[in-house]
């Protein structure tokens, strides 16, 4: 049985606690909204930047491309304003300064962007600006001849004339071919003549210590080969150890 002077035990967050866990979060969302603030920012001022610059080029390009007299070729200072375009929100002011020089002869034009954000105009502060340069000669065209024809203003030549070309002689006789001699038969090869068959006399020999052998003495030289020890076994008589007998053999004299 529980005491009735025992407090009872309970779970869950306190009002105080449920505040300061929404104050934590608060100032993250608020950090993390700053940053995204800045680099919003950061991307539009990229954007109008470039913006400028192509407008800068842009203007450049239509006075290269303008007559060298053009009003807006003379020398001084020459302004004109662009729009936002669909999307923007900065005003363009596009100022260009036109320098004449000689020796040689060229214009130096330099071209200045100014733009301010609103966020400048609501802070104040001062517009924010992009500057190109270029140079423009004078072009003098020249008249070009073709190619191969003489120049402009000389006079026309006279065409020369052609040699007479040259006789071309007369071929010669070619020699007439030389009767072909008629090939001589070659030799028919004579026949090898046949080896002759020779008798050899041989002497051999028994031995029976150690073990039992045959041992063909004599001849030597090419009577070996048909004087050995099996032609020797074929012919045996009986014989006794270290008995000496003859016999022949045939072969081919090579």
């Amino acid at each position: 049985m529980r005491s009735p002077n025992r407090p009872s035990c309970t779970h869950g967050f306190t009002l105080i606690e449920a505040l300061i866990a929404l104050i934590v979060l608060s100032l993250g969302l608020f950090g993390l909204m700053q940053v995204q603030m800045r680099v919003m920012a950061g991307a539009s001022d990229t954007k109008t930047r470039t913006t400028a610059i192509n407008l800068a080029q842009q203007k450049l390009e239509e006075l290269r491309a303008g007559d060298y007299g053009d009003a807006d070729l003379e020398q001084g200072t020459h302004s004109d304003s662009v729009p936002a375009e669909e999307g923007g929100t900065s005003d363009f002011a596009r100022e260009w300064i036109v320098t004449d020089h000689s020796s040689p002869t060229y214009k130096a034009i330099s071209i200045t962007l100014t733009w301010t954000t609103p966020q400048q105009d609501e802070r104040g502060e001062a517009f924010e600006s992009a500057t190109l340069t270029t140079y423009v000669a004078q072009s003098n065209f020249v008249e070009l001849n073709p190619i191969g024809g003489p120049p402009s203003g000389s006079p026309e030549l006279e065409p020369e004339l052609e040699p007479e070309p040259e006789p071309e002689p007369e071929p010669e006789p070619e020699p007439e071919p030389e009767p072909e001699s008629e090939a001589e038969p070659e030799p028919e090869p004579e026949p090898e003549p046949e080896p002759e068959l020779v008798t050899y006399t041989c002497t051999c020999k028994f031995k029976n210590n150690p073990g039992y052998t045959l041992e063909a003495v004599s001849p030597s030289g090419n009577g070996q080969a048909c004087c050995s020890a099996n032609a020797c076994q074929k012919n045996r008589p009986t014989a006794k150890n270290n008995e000496l007998w003859s016999m022949t053999c045939t072969q081919r004299q090579k």
